[in-house]
């Protein structure tokens, strides 16, 4: 809760809260109270809400995954349209880091419209992608409840800040994928390459407040009714701090696991993935994981993939419960 001090006395009691609260326990607790005090006090007065919140990314183009991305890249002038709709509880919320009591909810529920398109340009080599995020509604206290940085409003009952944006368009996403593997391979590899430029949520944690840039390795593979895939990447990007924390550059990673149920006409399968950040910058390192399990309906070119998935661990940017209904159309040459 925000106190109606100056941002550096908000910060000063909230240590000198914890130190007396933790001093007689242990006293090394509070010499590590003081050193993030000393190592973050600058970091505060600068709250930034550009830092895109839901990290589910569909993976572009029929026969992927969830998110996770398979390694075949299609043939030439395949051209593939993907459309997801999401929506989250409490992707991010910010604690006391000694008490662990919730100080703040910058978002809690949002819902998404992510639309994209993936255009093959060399047949099993190369494609080419754009995405785009649009939050169609959410709500949540932003940074209001901190009572650090000068998006804090004072404390007393009918206080105003700078409110959450209603709905906002997320982070355009430009990418590339070069097939490393030959595609009649059982296992496959592909190296993809994505940009992504703010769009204009930037200020609601819908988009991020600087370009990111991210570099994948995709492999993926095939055995009877089972498939699997992982992806390991790394983005880099503008530190953007948010209380006493900050994000920026970390790794990415994913792993899925589908089996076939019914391979006719009608094709189903049950797909199950989870993704997750590396972080060891900030305070402390940390390690989001969300878990995700759907059911895929697909007849001739078009797939339709229905879930839910959650947040692991209770850490920042993993919702604590997600519902998405995702769809993939493919138009291939000569409608073959």
């Amino acid at each position: 809760m925000a106190h109606p001090h100056s941002d550096r006395g908000s910060v000063l009691l909230y240590v000198t809260d914890g130190v007396r609260r933790y001093a007689k326990s242990c006293p090394a607790r509070c010499f590590l109270v003081l050193v993030a005090f000393c190592r973050f006090g600058g970091h505060v007065q600068a709250q930034s809400a550009g830092v895109a919140v839901d990290r589910m990314v569909p993976a572009p183009g029929v026969g992927g995954f969830i998110q996770v991305e398979g390694g075949l890249v299609p043939e030439a002038r395949r051209l593939d349209f993907t459309a997801s709709l999401s929506a989250i509880s409490r992707p991010l919320v910010l604690r006391n880091a000694y008490t662990g009591e919730v100080v703040a909810v910058p978002v809690k529920d949002r819902v998404t419209l992510d639309l994209g398109a993936e255009l093959s340009l060399i047949g099993n080599r190369l494609s080419v992608g754009i995405g785009w995020p649009i939050a169609l509604y959410q709500d949540g206290d932003r940074l209001r409840l901190t009572g650090v940085g000068p998006q804090a409003a004072p404390s007393f009952a009918g206080s105003t800040g700078d409110a959450l944006s209603t709905a906002d368009i997320g982070d355009i996403r430009l990418r590339g994928k070069v097939q490393l593997t030959r595609a009649a391979l059982p296992v496959r590899a592909a190296l993809a390459m994505e940009l992504t430029v703010p769009g204009g949520g930037q200020d609601s944690f819908v988009a991020s407040a600087s370009p990111t840039f991210l570099t994948r390795l995709i492999v993926s593979g095939r055995w009877r009714r089972l498939s699997g895939g992982l992806n390991l990447g790394a983005r880099f990007g503008q530190a953007e701090p948010i209380y006493l924390d900050s994000l920026t550059h970390h790794g990415e990673w994913g792993v899925a696991l589908a089996v076939d149920l019914i391979r006719r006409r009608v094709r189903a399968s049950a797909i199950g993935e989870a993704v997750g950040l590396v972080r060891v910058s900030g305070p402390a390192p940390s390690y989001p994981i969300e878990a995700r399990g759907a059911l895929r309906l697909a007849l001739g070119h078009t797939e339709i993939d229905a879930g839910a998935g959650a947040g692991l661990p209770d850490l920042p940017l993993t919702p604590a419960w997600r519902a998405f209904v995702l769809v993939r159309v493919r138009v291939v040459p000569g409608g073959g």
